[in-house]
């Protein structure tokens, strides 16, 4: 599988239909991820947002991804 470039991301037809969730401006947020930087790929982007609206953030990582590819050597 091809993995396409950040032109091509920025390319996709389909951005301008997907709905926009509007993020709280003040207050706290919880993020609960599977597993260890799923936070950071998949909300990333919402996460510096609302740092940077001042929220109080709490990021729950549900398991410490040992079995995640248990054939990769550990770093």
């Amino acid at each position: 599988m091809k993995i396409p470039s950040e032109s091509e991301w920025r390319a996709w037809a389909g951005w301008d239909a997907l709905p926009e969730f509007p993020l709280p401006t003040a207050g706290r947020a919880v993020v609960i991820a599977a597993h260890p930087d799923d936070e950071v790929l998949g909300f990333g982007g919402s996460l510096s947002l609302l740092a940077a609206s001042g929220l109080d953030l709490t990021v729950i990582t549900v398991t410490d991804g040992g079995a995640g590819s248990p054939n990769s050597p550990a770093i």
